[in-house]
């Protein structure tokens, strides 16, 4: 036993030393998305405490009404396509958005107006003067943006893949045409 003792303590002590060889560098805590606004290129240890800035033109890859798909044929008129772009006023004061969205029979629709948003949730006013909707985000990334709110007092749940920073087509005027997903009817 005293061999085995004497064996393996040199090897203890040298892993021991080796460990604490003074070349070890500290652990530093931060966002290593470097696409987020707050990342640290020296984070050895990551946070997960990332800021991301959701500015730019998106695409509507799922849109859920109480888990049905708007661009699911069990609706009379589905979705086809939809965008939505974030941005901010003229004199940076103010988040403007706009959003289109096409169905299956050609009918194009959309809505503009102003946000306000905080970590975890966005706020839409549109410019039409209809009611305010309140989105609660679910995930955010450089790639998507995810949320969900009750609307019509339908769970809504939406996924929007990120698509580009240009902003050049945003309409800042108001229109009189809203996203009206009170329009989607199922099939009988």
């Amino acid at each position: 036993m005293k061999k085995i003792f004497y064996f393996i303590s040199p090897l203890v002590f040298l892993v021991a030393c080796s460990s604490s060889d003074g070349d070890s560098k500290p652990e530093i805590s931060g966002c290593m998305d470097d696409c987020a606004l707050n990342y640290n290129a020296d984070a050895t240890v990551d946070n997960v405490v990332c800021v991301y800035s959701f500015l730019g033109t998106y695409t509507i890859s799922e849109y859920d009404l109480d888990g049905i798909s708007l661009f699911s044929n069990v609706w009379e008129n589905p979705l086809v396509a939809g965008a939505i772009t974030f941005g901010l006023s003229n004199d940076g004061s103010t988040g403007v958005y706009g959003l289109a969205a096409t169905y299956v029979d050609g009918l194009q629709i959309s809505e503009n107006g102003t946000f306000v948003n905080n970590e975890t949730q966005l706020i839409f006013n549109p410019s039409d003067g209809s009611e305010s909707t309140l989105w609660t985000t679910t995930k955010i990334n450089c790639l998507e943006f995810d949320g969900n709110s009750i609307v019509n007092g339908m769970l809504a749940e939406i996924e929007l893949t990120y698509y580009s920073g240009k902003l050049d087509n945003l309409e800042l005027t108001p229109t009189n045409s809203k996203f009206d997903v009170s329009q989607f009817k199922r099939k009988k």
